[in-house]
This record gives structure tokens, C-alpha cells and sequence, in this order.
């Protein structure tokens, strides 16, 4: 990308670094007078994404070749200092900025900006920053600090079996244990891989946490649902990948 207060680009190409370039103009907010976007990440050959220096979120699906302002992670200024996209058909880009006290947070969205989920990070990293990322898949990747330092990230909340035995069906296991005060487990599994959403509502059918809401390789999965802050009675939670739905019942019991 180029920066220049009227004509900022940003450069394409379908051949290669050694082929020829093609360039568009593409909005955004200036800041000491120029447009810089510092941050770009793809997920196939036509979508992608960019951040710019001040608060500025597009994306594009032709290849670059045209760009449409998306939603900011933060509805204020923001400094892009990385972007990451993953090309296994999970449309996952993760985008690590510094806001207005230059803090750094990562967000994710597998909608191209339409929604964003912020990471936990530690709080070194909240302090210095990333400038730059690198995940080999969805819940495994590796981060360069501000601070010199490289930090490994990898899922917590959300953790694969070890066995290699690929599941052939789809399953929603029964939580264990249950009844349970206040924390309890949720296996499941996916025979191909897909976005997964696991979510917890109460008996009156209100949402009450996501627990899972990206897309996952073939596998057995398990994922813990912690109610410390919710009242006793009984409670539901529902998977929905591909086109397999199911929905079991829980008790919390105080």
C-alpha cells in the first residue's frame, strides 16, 4: 500500500512478485495528512481484508481490485499493526491493533468485519503489542512482541482430543458432570470440518453465553461452560455445524 493524503493505493497482482502490479484507490480516514494502510490479509485469492493507521476497516472480494469500508473492531480510532488470514475455508482474519491509550488487542471475525471477537492475550502483550502474527490454523498460532519477545498462542477454552480416531459421525454428548455447580464439560464432534456454534440458553430461551463459534478441523472437541454467575435451574445448549442441529438439556444445581 501507498499513502498520500487524495491517492492512497493499494497494489494487486495475479502474477506474482516478478509479474506486473495493478492498483486502486481506496478510502480512508487521514491521519498527519496521509491514508496508510498498514495491515492486509487474505483468505482465498478474491477476499481480504485491510486496516489502515486511523480506525479504518475494508475488505474486498475480487482480489483487491475494488474495497467497501467494513466495521471496525473499535468504534474509535485504532493503529492496524498486523493483520493474519487463514486459507482453510474458515474465512478467519484476526487483527491486531493499538487503541487511543496504545494498548494492543487482537480481534478475530469470519465475516470480514461484520463481527469481531476480541482475544485474551496476556497483559505484557496488552501493554507492548504485536507487530506481527502467524497462525497455523484457527487455534494455534505465533506472535512477535513490540517487547523483542515471540508468544505462542493457543486455544484454552476449546480443546481437540488427543486420540486420532476421526469421527464419522456428528455428536452432542451430554455435559459432565451434570447436575453441576458451577462449572461442567461439553464434548462434541465433527466429521469434516466446519463452523461450528455452540451455544447456552436459559428456560426461557434467552441466550446466554457462545461457546464455540469458529470453524473447526475434523475432530473430538470438548469446551467448558462455566455458570458461576447464573442462578440454579435448568438450562440448554445447542451446536449447530454444517447441517447438523441438536439441543440437550443441563441442570445447575446450587
Amino acid at each position: 500500500a501507498t499513502i498520500d493524503t487524495r491517492t492512497s493505493k493499494i497494489y494487486y497482482t495475479a502474477t506474482g512478485f516478478s509479474g506486473s502490479f495493478n492498483s486502486t484507490i481506496v478510502d480512508g480516514t487521514p491521519r498527519a495528512n496521509r491514508v496508510c494502510w498498514s495491515g492486509i490479509a487474505f483468505t482465498d485469492n478474491l477476499h481480504g481484508m485491510a486496516g489502515s493507521t486511523f480506525g479504518n476497516a475494508v475488505r474486498t472480494t475480487d482480489g483487491g481490485k475494488t474495497w467497501s469500508a467494513t466495521n471496525p473492531p473499535l468504534k474509535f480510532y485504532f493503529l492496524t499493526l498486523n493483520m493474519n488470514g487463514l486459507k482453510d475455508g474458515s474465512n478467519l482474519v484476526r487483527i491486531s491493533l493499538l487503541d487511543t491509550l496504545n494498548h494492543c488487542h487482537i480481534f478475530k471475525t469470519t465475516d470480514f468485519g461484520d463481527t469481531w471477537q476480541e482475544e485474551t492475550i496476556p497483559n505484557q502483550v496488552t501493554t507492548l503489542g504485536i507487530s506481527y502474527m502467524q497462525f497455523l490454523n484457527g487455534n494455534i498460532g505465533f506472535g512477535v512482541g513490540l517487547d523483542g519477545y515471540l508468544y505462542k498462542y493457543s486455544a484454552t477454552t476449546d480443546v481437540a482430543n488427543t486420540n486420532n480416531i476421526s469421527p464419522v459421525n456428528y455428536s452432542l454428548l451430554q455435559n459432565y458432570p451434570n447436575p453441576f455447580n458451577p462449572t461442567t464439560m461439553i464434548s462434541y464432534s465433527i466429521p469434516k470440518s466446519n463452523l461450528v456454534r455452540i451455544k447456552v440458553y436459559d428456560i426461557l430461551g434467552r441466550e446466554v453465553i457462545t461457546l464455540v463459534n469458529e470453524y473447526k478441523q475434523t475432530g473430538k472437541y470438548e469446551v467448558e461452560f462455566n455458570a458461576a454467575d447464573l442462578p440454579s435451574g435448568v438450562y440448554f445448549y445447542s451446536i449447530h455445524a454444517g447441517s447438523f442441529n441438536q439441543v440437550k438439556k443441563m441442570l445447575l444445581l446450587r
